[in-house]
């Protein structure tokens, strides 16, 4: 299961056009911030992935299925419109293991959300943007 990069909810709207015109540089510093996984549109957030200006990310929360805690950070960037993962740490329970890189293509883009392909999988994702105090992990157990 990803995390950061699997929303549990299949996109059939969204954010429209700005990844055509956002790549590289720009898409990088569009991303910046924090996102919510979520089932239910955004009202609520099982998981948060968090991308800071000096190309860190942090993702953390429970999955919805188990309520499993996770948590994964490492290193991201940006290649045109390709977002790739480097893991440093993570749990047990984190879909990437330290050492692997996990990419996905940012379709859209807007201030509220974001939709990404799983190139893994084929399947288009979202994600909601989320301000950075009220994107807080859940406590590990």
């Amino acid at each position: 299961m990803h995390l950061l990069l699997v929303a549990a909810t299949s996109l059939g709207a969204g954010p429209e056009g700005r990844a055509a015109e956002l790549a590289g540089p720009q898409l990088r510093a569009a991303l910046l911030g924090s996102w919510c996984n979520s089932d239910d549109g955004g009202k609520t957030c099982w998981a948060y992935d968090e991308f800071l200006a000096d190309g860190s990310f942090r993702a953390c929360g429970r999955t919805p299925d188990d309520g499993q805690y996770f948590e994964g950070r490492g290193s991201f960037d940006v290649s045109g419109r390709r977002m790739c993962y480097r893991v440093h740490s993570a749990t047990d329970t984190f879909w990437v293991r330290p050492g692997s890189r996990f990419c996905t293509d940012i379709l859209a883009i807007d201030k509220h959300q974001h939709r990404y392909l799983d190139i893994e999988s084929g399947r288009s994702f979202v994600l909601h943007r989320r301000a950075a105090d009220r994107a807080l992990c859940p406590l590990a157990k």
